[in-house]
């Protein structure tokens, strides 16, 4: 297990062990329907049906939701526990979803063109270095030629006076007890990153914050 995994693990057993629901807690977790209307559906030709994969589906909240809305819905999440966790989760809520543990960026068990969408729920900015481009590349592969591709990122500006001490603009990376535990792109270079593993963009909502900035990104296989 990557350094990265193990400090996502460690997160999944505190928070588990602190009864929580999932991650980010209660209040999070009772919006989820909310947050699927705001940032997926807020693109007018998102599919409403279809067979879809959540991309770090962590303890299996959200892939819940979205299996209510009527999507069949499988989830990856590199965390051991998670995914444990996740089972129990749509277990007690009776719905039949597939977790796997699995590095976004090696999804080989799933063969090409699989699935009508792709939810990114804050996945990709946990994806460190090289791995960015072989998995944004592995997304394009098991994406069905007219599927959709949504990612929920954080962004944020070249230079900003309110970063904090933990991030290094240079190199955009994010560390948490000296670990790099998160990726934080400017919006040019998510983009260039997309396109270049082979999306077209139709569709991008911006929220700027600080430190850090929020995306939402509808894009198509090209």
């Amino acid at each position: 297990m990557s350094r990265a995994a193990s400090l996502h693990n460690e997160k999944y057993l505190a928070a588990k062990a602190a009864g929580l629901p999932g991650w980010g807690g209660k209040d999070r977790i009772s919006k989820l329907q909310e947050t699927i209307d705001e940032r997926f559906f807020a693109f007018k030709d998102a599919p409403s049906s279809g067979k879809l994969l959540e991309l770090g589906c962590g303890a299996g909240n959200l892939s819940i939701a979205l299996a209510d809305r009527g999507f069949e819905v499988s989830g990856v999440d590199f965390a051991e526990t998670a995914i444990l966790w996740a089972t129990e989760n749509a277990k007690s809520a009776s719905k039949d979803i597939d977790f796997r543990v699995a590095d976004v960026s090696d999804l080989s068990h799933f063969k090409d063109e699989t699935f009508d969408v792709l939810y990114d729920g804050n996945c990709l900015h946990c994806v460190l270095g090289e791995k960015r481009a072989v998995a944004l590349t592995e997304w394009n592969r098991i994406l069905k030629p007219t599927g959709l591709l949504f990612i929920s990122s954080l962004c944020a500006p070249a230079e900003s006076r309110s970063f904090p001490k933990e991030f290094d603009c240079s190199t955009r990376l994010l560390t948490e007890s000296g670990v790099p535990y998160r990726f934080i792109p400017t919006l040019e270079q998510i983009e260039c990153e997309l396109r270049n593993a082979g999306f077209r963009i139709a569709h991008k909502i911006v929220r700027i914050q600080e430190p850090f900035g929020h995306i939402n990104i509808h894009a198509f296989k090209i």
